[in-house]
């Protein structure tokens, strides 16, 4: 039983298989990362070395990449080399423009949170003249109230006047029709013989 636990174990720890080596050529299978043949062999060919990938069988492992050159394994060694810069170079790119997306989307929200403060106070102000102008018109409608009044009592002045005015021209005929009443019972008196009051 030891002995198939050390060969999974291998197996798993294994990610490329040698499946053959010579002076001139080598060809690698990929039993984890099926991309990487495929980037290296793009790598050997930009530096005009002869290379491919294929899959011997879909029930199999993995793509192979075959190298042929005058130094395969070095020139295998200086592609992958190559492909991990390029991946950090691409990693280090993405972490900038994350971390410049974040500062941009964090100065994004503290804008909109200014604007939303702004219109807030806005809000705020509109309300605030509201209120001024129900104020004003309910000073408005004071002041009407008022013109009404003094013109009520202006009104009720002139007709308390009147109403004087009548009382006294009442007092008048009445004392007219009281000195008329007078003389009238003075001139029966002396008709009678009464003497005069003093």
């Amino acid at each position: 039983m030891d002995n198939t636990n050390n060969t999974t174990e291998q197996k798993e720890k294994e990610k490329f298989k040698l499946i053959q080596k010579t002076d001139k050529e080598i060809e690698i299978e990929s039993l984890v990362a099926k991309e990487i043949p495929d980037l290296i062999r793009k790598k050997l060919i930009e530096k005009k070395i002869d290379a491919y990938t294929y899959t011997p069988h879909p029930l199999l492992n993995g793509p192979r990449i075959h190298i042929r050159s005058s130094n395969p394994a070095d020139d295998l060694i200086s592609a992958s080399q190559d492909v991990e810069n390029d991946l950090k170079e691409f990693k280090e790119l993405l972490d900038k423009e994350f971390k410049k997306e974040k500062k941009e989307s964090k100065k994004n929200n503290i804008k909109k949170e200014e604007k939303k403060e702004i219109k807030k106070e806005d809000k705020g102000k509109k309300e605030e003249k509201k209120e001024d102008k129900k104020e004003d018109k309910g000073k408005k409608e004071e002041k009407k109230e008022d013109k009404k009044e003094d013109k009520g009592k202006k009104e009720e002045k002139t007709e308390i006047k009147k109403e004087e005015k009548s009382r006294k021209d009442e007092n008048k005929e009445l004392k007219s029709d009281v000195k008329s009443v007078e003389e009238k019972s003075e001139k029966v008196g002396k008709k009678r013989g009464r003497p005069k009051k003093e």
